[in-house]
């Protein structure tokens, strides 16, 4: 079974210079302000047809997954870090801190969300939907913004 590998694909046609007018601090502040949504999505070690999930790969993974079960759903979000002095101490950069780390996940036909892709985090981490129109989150990955910060 063919790869379904969207980054590669759209590498290759050097989609990364067409990114559409996406006003990212809108956006992270938006995302900020519904940090409080995110959610916890638990790892599920799943197998498919087309070769195991890999670390790092979490996009090309869901795909994939949903390719091969197609009455799931791919969710495109971010995971949420939130950093303050008391967690962290001092560092080199000003506290308090939250990134969001663009990911993606599965939803199944119940509703129900998981994550396939393994990783070697200490934690999960709270998972938050991307709520923008279609497209517009693969346009902001393909153009290399896959960590947003806000200092707050």
């Amino acid at each position: 079974m063919p790869r379904p590998d969207w980054f590669a694909e759209a590498a290759a046609a050097d989609v990364r210079s067409a990114m559409p007018d996406i006003d990212l601090k809108a956006l992270v502040t938006s995302l900020y302000a519904r940090r409080q949504e995110a959610v916890v999505v638990p790892y599920e070690p799943r197998t498919m047809t087309s070769g195991p999930p890999t670390e790092h790969e979490c996009h090309n993974n869901v795909d994939r997954w949903v390719l091969e079960q197609p009455d799931h759903k791919s969710v495109r979000g971010w995971l949420v870090f939130e950093w303050t002095e008391n967690e962290m101490g001092r560092l080199m950069f000003s506290l308090p801190l939250c990134r969001f780390t663009a990911h993606s996940v599965v939803e199944t036909p119940d509703g129900r969300l998981f994550d396939l892709t393994p990783s070697r985090a200490s934690r999960r981490y709270p998972f938050l939907r991307h709520h923008e129109p279609d497209g517009e989150f693969e346009a902001i990955v393909l153009a290399g913004y896959t960590d947003l910060y806000l200092h707050v």
